[in-house]
């Protein structure tokens, strides 16, 4: 069985009308408009703050800068060469 949860908006009047009128438009009420239509756009947001989108230039820029041989650095070589207190 789902746990469902209270979730209480304000707003305006014309805006209530607006939002009913496009959710009866679709065949839907407008809880489960709003919910749907939130959930769309939450999921939207997540998604473009996860991934990068590079343009054709900039893809190139990356993948030239994945190629180049890696810059040795002898104080991050000896930090990850150096046996720590949790080896055995």
């Amino acid at each position: 069985m789902k746990n469902n949860t209270a979730l209480n908006i304000r707003t305006s009047e014309e805006k209530k009308k607006l939002i009913r009128k496009a959710a009866n438009m679709v065949g839907s009420n407008l809880s489960n408009f709003l919910i749907q239509s939130a959930t769309e756009k939450a999921y939207r947001i997540l998604n473009e703050q996860n991934n990068i989108t590079l343009n054709d230039k900039q893809w190139e820029t990356f993948c030239n800068q994945l190629d180049k041989k890696p810059k040795f650095i002898s104080a991050l070589h000896n930090l990850l060469t150096k046996p720590s207190a949790f080896n055995d």
